[in-house]
Parts: C-alpha cells; sequence; structure tokens
C-alpha cells in the first residue's frame, strides 16, 4: 500500500482578515485568476499542519487529538477528506495521486 503526502497548494497565503480567515493566491496564482477563499478553523489547522508534508493518517490522528475527538470516526474520512481537496484545487493532483 502506498502512502500519499499532502502538502500546500503553492500560490496560496493564510490571511486573518477582521473574524474571518482566508486563503489568498497570490503571484502566479493571482495571474492564474484562482479565488481565495475562507476556511473555518479545521481547514486553518489543516493548513498549518500541511506546511509540511503529511500523511492521511497523520492528519486524522492530529484532528482526533485537537478536537478531542474519537479516531474511529475520523478515518472513515481518510477516503473522502482528498477527493475534497483535489476537486477544490488547492492540493494538485501530482500531491496526492502516484
Amino acid at each position: 500500500m502506498e502512502i500519499f503526502m499532502l502538502k500546500q497548494q503553492q500560490g496560496y497565503v493564510l490571511s486573518k482578515i477582521g473574524p474571518h480567515t482566508y486563503l489568498l493566491p497570490y503571484g502566479q496564482s493571482i495571474a492564474d485568476q484562482k479565488h481565495g477563499i475562507i476556511i473555518n478553523e479545521t481547514g486553518e489547522f489543516l493548513w498549518k499542519m500541511l506546511e509540511t508534508p503529511q500523511s492521511m493518517d497523520t492528519l486524522i490522528t492530529a484532528l482526533a487529538g485537537h478536537y478531542h475527538m474519537d479516531i474511529t470516526a475520523l478515518q472513515l474520512l481518510s477516503s473522502t477528506v482528498p477527493v475534497y481537496f483535489l476537486f477544490s484545487g488547492y492540493i494538485p493532483k501530482t500531491d496526492i495521486l502516484p
């Protein structure tokens, strides 16, 4: 079984503006007309973890610890979370597919 490592998509920066947290494009991402998004506390937590490449298991374990949750429930997400990131465009295909 291969372990896929996830990482931050280059060209975005985490910014707090008022009460909201955003992932905002910069540099070539702006030229490519990429859009910024508002993220919640969980998104911010994951983005910060992805400063260095992480496996899905590591992310799930960290989320379970951060939110004091049963890891079993979060493990059910391990097959769907990469799909969300893939289709949102914030983690490129090459970072999660062989």
